[in-house]
């Protein structure tokens, strides 16, 4: 199962996921037990995501295009798949604590790579 998008709140995901499924595309909610249980937890959990099975994805997208929520202004889109679960690699501890203990300060602000979660992809943000 890949990740076709993620929503705020739990009745969009039923929306999108009874207009997928009746043209005949499996879908999966995983987190919506969770959010039915406590809906606030929607944003910590970083969206109620939609699964699919990957051989759908390009028939999902094109059946959902003007549906999907769009990248909001200032968020980050893959270049290669535009999809907009995108999050950036974290910073190694190791270096983290070796910059601390050989310069005395964190080298925290160089460029992270970011990494697409849909088809794995990464880069430098510009």
């Amino acid at each position: 199962m890949i990740t076709l998008t993620t929503v705020s709140y739990l009745h969009e995901a039923d929306m999108l996921r009874m207009k997928l499924e009746s043209t005949g595309i499996k879908t999966f909610i995983p987190d919506q037990n969770t959010t039915s249980v406590q809906p606030f937890y929607s944003n910590a959990i970083g969206g109620i995501r939609i699964q699919i099975d990957e051989s759908d994805l390009s028939r999902a997208r094109e059946l959902l295009k003007d549906e999907l929520p769009q990248a909001a202004k200032g968020m980050f889109e893959c270049p290669e798949c535009k999809s907009d679960s995108v999050r950036y690699e974290k910073v190694s501890k190791l270096f983290a604590f070796l910059t601390l203990f050989l310069i005395g300060i964190p080298l925290l602000w160089f460029k992270r790579q970011c990494k697409c979660e849909a088809c794995g992809h990464k880069w430098k943000e510009k």
